[in-house]
């Protein structure tokens, strides 16, 4: 009984990938109006624990929702609680003077390493006149953008890639079932990432996006709350790849791209 008890304190991380880094760049605070995960942040910590997970960046659902200052400032409130979190400034153009504002209110915050915007929520396009007053100010301080991104996104996704060459951007979802063409317009894209994470799994996508676009640009994240960290990390273990792509993907890139080793 007590090898079994002991047993189950071996993080997910350490069983699954031993001795491998994961960070995770795409998670949420707060809950999503689904069953399952209330995404406070107690049990983000308790996710993290289990997960094994150095390092994971979380945007707030409310903000993303409904309220973006107070998304916002719940999610620092939350980077400033554990030395493992880091957050993601939200912001709605609908609202160009708030949004600007929140983006000059935490650009320069220590823990606060990029930017998130969810087309779906808003209404706007990520091309959209509104939002690329943003993102010009996004670029300007320096701030990686993440985007959620969904089926028929890529046009509007590319776009801005191309008017902000300069601008880290990570497609969250890969555009979720037009991943091959995320993975198509990314290659001449030098400043677009990917990360895999949808609502379901499907064998072999990793490999593609690791023998189209490279391992280079592929970033590991689960979409927690909404979804158990292990599902994405799974998916990633088990695809044929090579151990030094799965290193990159699970950390390596991040690491870099956020520039965590000056942090």
């Amino acid at each position: 009984m007590a090898a079994r008890a002991a047993a189950r304190t071996v993080s997910a991380a350490a069983e699954l990938c031993p001795g491998m880094e994961v960070i995770d760049v795409h998670a949420h605070l707060g809950r999503w109006g689904y069953p399952g995960s209330e995404g406070v942040v107690d049990e983000l910590r308790r996710l993290l624990d289990r997960s094994g997970f150095s390092k994971v960046i979380i945007s707030s659902g409310m903000a993303i929702a409904y309220d973006v200052p107070g998304g916002n400032a719940e999610v620092a409130r939350a980077v400033e609680s554990d030395e493992r979190i880091y957050g993601s400034v939200v912001f709605n153009a609908r609202d160009g003077k708030e949004s600007r504002e929140q983006v000059e209110r935490y650009a320069d915050h220590p823990r606060f390493v990029a930017a998130k915007y969810h087309p779906a929520y808003t209404g706007l396009a990520l091309n959209a006149a509104e939002n690329l007053k943003v993102i010009e100010l996004i670029a300007r301080k320096k701030l990686p953008l993440t985007f959620h991104s969904w089926t028929g996104d890529g046009a509007a996704a590319a776009e801005v890639a191309r008017r902000f060459p300069k601008l880290p951007m990570i497609w969250f979802h890969a555009l979720a079932t037009d991943y091959r063409k995320a993975a198509e317009l990314a290659r001449d894209l030098p400043n677009v990432y990917l990360d895999y994470v949808t609502s379901t799994q499907e064998r072999g996508k990793v490999e593609l996006l690791v023998e189209r676009l490279g391992a280079d640009r592929l970033l590991f994240g689960t979409d927690q709350s909404l979804f158990e960290p292990i599902r994405p990390l799974g998916q990633l273990i088990e695809a044929e790849i090579c151990e030094r792509d799965r290193r990159k993907i699970l950390a390596g890139n991040a690491r870099e791209l956020f520039r965590f080793d000056g942090r």
